[in-house]
């Protein structure tokens, strides 16, 4: 790193530290749940009692929350990687993401793939559950495990993202808010090019053209910041006071297109550009809405302890929860129990796979602080 003049200056780091990204993590991977609960109700999922209805949660976070974790990602990564060296850091990564992944692959994508079969399948059932599980065919889906897939691929490319954000930061410096428009404008363009190209070439869940093109410049931006303070580039990226009144106008067009607007090419590439800057706007939105603020509290401690096993368990809980739920219940209502219903199994479960119902006192201790698994542990940091 000795050729890189810019790593001499004084090291500015992004205000994250280990307490705050393990908050973020949480919040965000309770959004996902509510969102995944809330396409049940509204949308177009899987599983779903009122298709085509227009489900505004899902899209506040489809802008908000994904490209906020990859956002995360970035910066975790990039603090653990220059802790550890590339072997260390890929054994950990491997050890938290790739096993989790292989297991989810194993058990939760077949059941996911048999109930999307039986219930949006109009012939056979067995050919079509074949089709799903089968990762050369244009059906296949790893359903909710694309986002892990996607990280253990940019953990295995993460010496040449570690190249890449230090040129970002050297970029950011030097042209400010020059660089973040050609970046953004960049991003945009090499986004549609890269969906147009998923849809038409490469129409395989194995080749991830398209959500590659759309997070890693996220993912690298938050690498970036692991060393260039992030509030120096809000100014750049947008103001931060008018983030939030960026970022709902944002969803309001992309409602729009979607509800009002034909079905055209055109259309479509507009919706996909919009995508872009209104990531950002939602990432600028998380930070300025949650770093600041301490959000363990008890009853989800099981989320701040584990959000990869959250993550992995809670979708195919919620396929059987929406397959169990009736269709003629009032769609708030129904959203109401199937989220209180899935996040009290997580719940569960955690406390078994955690050994805390072993005796009342660690049910006592467990809804008494959310905070004993990172007692000594609230010094900068993060957790790998």
């Amino acid at each position: 790193m000795a050729g890189e003049p810019w790593l001499t200056e004084r090291h500015e780091r992004m205000p994250l530290d280990r307490t705050a990204t393990d908050d973020l993590r949480g919040v965000l991977t309770l959004g996902i749940v509510l969102m995944h609960t809330s396409l049940i109700w509204w949308g177009e999922w899987v599983i779903c009692h009122n298709r085509d209805a227009l489900n505004a949660l899902a899209a506040v976070y489809m802008f908000l929350g994904i490209p906020s974790f990859f956002f995360l990602s970035g910066y975790v990564n990039a603090v653990s990687y220059r802790k550890w060296g590339f072997r260390p850091y890929l054994r950990r990564r491997l050890r938290r993401i790739g096993l989790p992944f292989l297991i989810g692959s194993a058990v939760c994508v077949p059941l996911m793939a048999y109930m999307d079969a039986r219930f949006n399948e109009a012939g056979a059932l067995w050919p079509a559950f074949l089709q799903r599980i089968n990762p050369l065919h244009t059906k296949f889906t790893f359903y909710h495990l694309w986002f892990l897939y996607d990280l253990l691929l940019f953990a295995l490319c993460m010496p040449f993202i570690h190249r890449a954000a230090l040129h970002l930061v050297s970029g950011a410096r030097r042209f400010h808010g020059l660089f973040i428009l050609a970046y953004l404008a960049v991003h945009t363009i090499v986004y549609v090019a890269a969906r147009v190209f998923q849809v038409t070439v490469v129409p395989m869940a194995l080749i991830p053209v398209a959500s590659v093109g759309l997070y890693l410049p996220i993912f690298m931006v938050g690498a970036s910041c692991a060393w260039l303070d992030v509030t120096k580039l809000r100014p750049a990226i947008l103001k931060s006071r008018y983030a939030v009144l960026w970022f709902c106008v944002g969803v309001c067009i992309g409602v729009a297109l979607r509800v009002w607007a034909s079905d055209t090419l055109i259309t479509k590439v507009i919706a996909h550009a919009m995508y872009v800057p209104n990531a950002y706007a939602g990432v600028l939105c998380m930070l300025l809405l949650t770093t600041s603020v301490r959000l363990r509290i008890a009853p989800l401690a099981f989320i701040w302890r584990n959000p990869y096993r959250v993550y992995i368990l809670h979708q195919p809980l919620l396929f059987v929860l929406g397959t169990l739920m009736p269709g003629s219940f009032p769609p708030w209502a129904g959203f109401a129990v199937t989220a209180i219903a899935c996040l009290g199994i997580l719940s569960m479960v955690s406390l078994l796979l955690d050994g805390r119902v072993s005796c009342p006192r660690s049910l006592h201790r467990f809804s008494g602080s959310a905070s004993g698994p990172y007692d000594g542990t609230t010094q900068a940091g993060v957790r790998a």
